[in-house]
């Protein structure tokens, strides 16, 4: 059985892991980079910048929607006025028909008049659905870049806090070992610790801005 593990320790690492009767073997291991503030910056106007591409194409195409629903009922209107037009025409036409005559003329009309309006009202139910769908839309997108804004600066809070803090240990370390070179040979093998315990956090310092100069 497959597990994704997330760890947020110092550095955010993904794992895909597989659980046996024994034991846990690790098949994957992703470890994230932080970003700095230039290419935090840079990915967002990117997402800023395609967003309000699509927003403003929306628009355009949302106008252009609008503008067809505006065509659409102008020829309805135009269809309308024939239509008024026609049955005026046919009431001087019907009196010189029968009755008979009469009712099956006004029975189309009337039906040729109610599959217009049904026309003009399901184009204007569409284009009113499509103008929501495509404004939700966009503010999703808005919320998901603010989102991922907040997450990548929290990230960068918490590394500015450990190099900080793994400088002022080195300082003190490096105090400590001074203090310690001018005492007695009996504390050799204290100043050997407290050297590896500088070299260790010395070699932390520099992964951390090699990490930092390369993001």
């Amino acid at each position: 059985r497959f597990t994704a593990i997330l760890s947020l320790l110092e550095r955010p690492v993904l794992k895909i892991v597989e659980a046996n009767q024994f034991k846990n073997l690790t098949h994957l291991a992703l470890r994230f980079q932080p970003g700095t503030d230039q290419t935090i910056k840079s990915y967002l106007a990117g997402r800023l910048s395609k967003t309000s591409i699509e927003s403003e194409t929306r628009g355009r195409e949302l106008e252009q929607t609008l503008q067809e629903l505006k065509e659409k009922t102008s020829e309805l209107q135009r269809v309308k006025v024939e239509l008024d037009a026609l049955t005026c025409s046919s009431s001087k036409t019907t009196q010189e028909l029968t009755m008979t005559h009469k009712n099956e003329l006004e029975k189309a009309l009337s039906k040729q008049k109610e599959e217009s309006l049904k026309l003009l009202q399901q184009s204007q139910q569409a284009a009113s659905e499509q103008a929501h769908k495509q404004q939700a839309q966009a503010n999703e997108r808005i919320v998901d870049l603010e989102s991922q804004l907040n997450i990548m600066t929290e990230q960068k809070n918490r590394l500015d806090s450990l190099s900080t803090k793994l400088m002022a240990e080195n300082r003190t370390l490096s105090t400590r070992l001074e203090v310690s070179d001018k005492s007695s040979d009996a504390n050799s093998v204290e100043m050997e610790r407290l050297r590896e315990r500088n070299r260790d956090l010395e070699k932390k310092v520099f992964e951390y801005e090699k990490l930092c100069t390369a993001n």
